[in-house]
């Protein structure tokens, strides 16, 4: 993985400090060949088409495919638009804005499949669009945001910055590790709170510090495995929210 990083480092008070640091990440999906299928179904399905067949040019070569045909492309992109609700919007007690504001969401799963069977992708996603003009129609509503549903999912296609600033909890025996932390040496911090684990390990504030270098070190699984750990030995807030953050953006939340 490429990574252009820099470390910020912000005292803050208690017995915690911010680290901060940013990296490039490469794209979600990578095509394994020039051609790719593309495959709808569900309403407003040209919207999706039009909108998936302008976008994926810029990474290989669309291919109109049938549902439940035979699909001749290096791999397929299949999308099931589940849903177009539209539901009146209530500002403040006023009912006549009730009336003429609305939202309306789409609901989009999209696979991305090789023709061996093997899934590169799958997902939803969700497209929403503000209207307040009276009795507008929603049928453009609805397409347009079936269009932004899938343009969400045309971004895995590109590269990304990540930026993470995560607290790290400080004092005692976790010090050793968050001087190595601040001085940027992140497998050395990852290694001392690994020892510190392993001789105390009903630890929760050396679980969540060991978490928070994997997850600035891009190791989103182990770093996940260590914030459950410190989630489980203690009730408070930063463990349970580092945990539902990290599985939200290994989501793709």
């Amino acid at each position: 993985m490429l990574v252009r990083a820099f470390l910020a480092f912000l005292l803050a008070s208690g017995c915690q400090t911010t680290l901060r640091q940013v990296r490039d990440l490469p794209p979600s999906i990578t095509l394994p060949g020039p051609t790719v299928g593309v495959e709808v179904t569900g309403p407003f399905r040209d919207s999706a088409l039009q909108t998936l067949e302008a976008g994926l040019t810029q990474f290989g070569q669309p291919v109109r495919c049938e549902p439940g045909g035979q699909c001749q492309a290096h791999a397929l992109v299949k999308a099931k638009i589940v849903d177009t609700a539209v539901t009146p919007r209530l500002v403040g007690s006023n009912v006549l804005a009730a009336m003429t504001n609305v939202v309306v969401q789409a609901t989009v799963d999209i696979d991305v499949i090789e023709p061996s069977g093997r899934q590169l992708s799958s997902r939803r996603y969700f497209g929403s669009v503000d209207s307040n003009v009276l009795n507008a129609p929603t049928e453009p509503l609805r397409a347009e945001a079936v269009a932004i549903a899938t343009r969400r999912f045309l971004r895995k296609f590109l590269p990304r910055k990540l930026d993470l600033e995560l607290a790290v909890e400080t004092g005692g025996e976790l010090e050793p590790g968050v001087e190595r932390a601040l001085a940027g040496d992140l497998a050395g911090a990852d290694a001392e709170f690994g020892k510190l684990t392993q001789r105390s390990p009903n630890d929760a504030a050396a679980w969540y510090d060991l978490g928070v270098m994997r997850e600035l070190s891009g190791e989103d699984e182990r770093a996940l495995e260590a914030y459950r750990q410190a989630a489980s030995l203690s009730g408070k807030a930063l463990y349970r929210q580092a945990v539902q953050h990290l599985e939200r953006r290994m989501n793709g939340g």
